[in-house]
């Protein structure tokens, strides 16, 4: 088995020098071979080569040499089968062109292989196609068209003249969109834009002029507040029942609670603030609109006198329906509140 190992060594250092070849190396300049091996050459000019011709070359040559060496030592053997009488000589010899006939195999097979999992491994092509680096893809920046440096996207008061200072939302920072604050004394900014808010009262439009609205209290809620308050009011007309928004946006008095800044809660009063008034308007404005009436009284003796008349009892938070103490109010009247009217703006 040596010759067989021999010629297979030969076939596989061929397939390694193929296959550690650098693709940096080949596409380095071409070079004139002093004593040039056999299909080694470029075509073009038939006197230099490089590594793009020059592996094929050696490799096919190592396969030439493989089969040389495999007939070359078939032969050695005949001679010696044929040459001895001595039963050892004939089996050597036999062993030398078996082991001939096996290298043989091997290179063919070496051959073979390659050929079947890819024709283009034995093409030799050691160039690479240079990869550019992707370009980056960048959008055109959002618009501002105010000039108020705040994108469209997210501005909220979209034709706020150039120069006036705005809040994050784009709506000016004057006195016109600035708000009382939980604070008495305070200021804070607000804003109740078309894009979010509705007008109500006589001023509005629809069905949401039909609210009742004391003059001067303000004309603009959250719209999803004055839908609400559009379904309630028809069934307070359906009965007879009197009440009207004593506050809207923008509050002018201060409010612990922000909803009264962002649109989200209105006060309101009834004409006939009696116990079964008042119980009716926190039942009815829950059940018909889900918004949570809390009546809210300066004094302790108040809310004991309308809870024992049957008013349920709140702690002034917006999801408790009821009657609760207020000692900053001046007069009793009703927060409405509703948890599922949200806004963005301040």
């Amino acid at each position: 088995m040596k010759t067989s190992s021999f010629i297979f060594a030969i076939v596989l250092l061929s397939t390694f020098a193929f296959s550690c070849a650098v693709p940096i190396i080949a596409q380095g300049a071409d070079y004139t071979p002093l004593a040039p091996l056999p299909n080694t050459l470029n075509t073009t000019d038939n006197t230099t080569a490089d590594l793009s011709t020059y592996l094929p070359g050696i490799f096919k040559l190592l396969i030439a040499i493989a089969g040389g060496l495999a007939a070359l030592v078939m032969v050695i053997g005949g001679v010696q089968y044929l040459s001895t009488d001595a039963i050892s000589g004939k089996e050597e010899g036999l062993e030398r062109v078996n082991n001939a006939l096996v290298g043989l195999l091997l290179a063919i097979a070496s051959w073979l292989i390659l050929n079947t999992i890819n024709p283009s491994t034995l093409n030799f092509n050691l160039s690479l196609q240079r990869i550019s680096a992707p370009t980056a893809v960048t959008g055109p920046p959002d618009a501002d068209d105010d000039g108020d440096g705040i994108i469209n996207s997210i501005d909220q008061c979209p034709n706020t003249p150039a120069g006036d200072p705005v809040n994050a939302q784009g709506c000016p920072l004057s006195a016109a969109v600035m708000c009382m604050g939980a604070i008495s004394g305070t200021m804070v900014p607000c804003s109740c834009p078309d894009t979010e808010c509705t007008v109500i009262g006589s001023a509005g439009t629809g069905n949401y002029s039909s609210i009742p609205l004391k003059a001067g209290a303000g004309d603009r809620v959250a719209t999803s507040l004055a839908d609400r308050l559009v379904v309630m009011n028809t069934g307070f007309s359906a009965t007879g029942f009197t009440w009207y928004v004593s506050e809207a946006w923008k509050p002018t008095v201060n409010h612990q609670n922000n909803c009264h800044r962002l649109a989200t809660c209105i006060d309101a009063n009834i004409s006939s603030p009696t116990a079964a008034n008042i119980k009716t308007f926190i039942q009815r404005a829950q059940l018909m609109s889900n918004l949570v009436a809390v009546y809210e009284v300066p004094t302790l003796a108040i809310k004991q006198q309308l809870v024992s008349a049957g008013v349920p009892s709140s702690n002034c938070r917006a999801s408790s329906p009821g009657v609760c103490v207020v000692t900053a109010i001046t007069a009793p009247h009703f927060s409405v509140y509703c948890s599922s009217c949200t806004r963005t703006a301040p």
